[in-house]
């Protein structure tokens, strides 16, 4: 398993190697992440910065503690390209946390970590 998509590992040994407690976090952020994502694009839509950084800002929070390494970095560009305005590179960087969010959900599937 790619450790940057999901470093189970490592979430496993900061939550006390629990595996009961890793699948219902993990299952709450499936749960969480389409919404985010929903709430990204219709920021886009309305061009509306502030939102943007504030979504991109809590997507990144959310998968470094569930230790989604690359969907984090991929937030965290993100919201510094929000705050520039960026409109022309916003759109590629939302495609991108959807395929790191992808990717994430297949990780997590093929781990037994999701519900």
């Amino acid at each position: 398993p790619d450790e940057a998509v999901f470093g189970r590992k490592e979430f496993m040994n900061r939550i006390g190697d629990n595996a009961e407690l890793c699948r219902e976090l993990v299952a709450f952020f499936l749960t969480q992440m389409p919404t985010h994502l929903d709430n990204l694009k219709d920021a886009l839509a309305q061009q509306e910065t502030a939102r943007l950084r504030s979504e991109a800002h809590a997507v990144k929070g959310m998968s470094a503690n569930i230790s989604a390494y690359r969907l984090a970095e991929t937030a965290r560009r993100l919201e510094k390209t929000a705050a520039a305005a960026d409109w022309e590179a916003i759109p590629a960087l939302l495609e991108t946390l959807q395929t790191e969010f992808d990717r994430f959900q297949e990780a997590a599937a093929a781990d037994d970590t999701a519900p």
